[in-house]
């Protein structure tokens, strides 16, 4: 009796498989409370929610930044209503980028806008700290205004 062999290519199999494991209790095995914890923040910061409510943050920080701009103009100090709603945007910019950089570690230093956000932050913090200590809010020919401009 002779015996046909056949030639089958070998099969690699590669790819990123996603696993679905038992997730009846927030601890499963292997995991701990604390991985828990930043899956469940990791979903709400992904969310379209936070999303879009940063874009109303940033709306409405914008609409008091050019409020602050134009009385600045006109020689006159902008209202206090909007200088606490631009330091309470600030303070929302910055705890979304301290998240994001809990959340994803150094890796947020590949995405460029990420890079950006934190950049404009720390514009925002330098303004609000260079005006707090300097008695002219002029520095050797720098004008702080500038600052406020590059966080639009």
């Amino acid at each position: 009796m002779s015996r046909e062999t056949r030639h089958t290519p070998p099969v690699r199999l590669t790819g990123d498989f996603i696993g679905h494991g038992d997730d009846s209790s927030p601890v499963s095995e292997g995991g701990t409370p604390l991985r828990w914890r930043a899956s469940l923040l990791m979903t709400v910061m992904r969310s379209q929610y936070v999303a879009n409510f940063m874009v109303v943050v940033v709306l409405i920080d914008t609409c008091c930044t050019c409020n602050a701009i134009d009385a600045r103009a006109g020689n006159r100090d902008p209202s206090l209503a909007v200088l606490w709603i631009s330091d309470i945007c600030l303070c929302l910019y910055t705890l979304e980028a301290v998240i994001w950089v809990t959340l994803t570690g150094m890796k947020f230093l590949q995405d460029w806008m990420m890079v950006m956000d934190v950049g404009i932050v720390s514009c925002g913090w330098l303004e609000i700290l260079l005006t707090q200590f300097t008695a002219a809010a002029d520095v050797q020919g720098f004008r702080i205004k500038v600052l406020r401009v590059l966080r639009l």
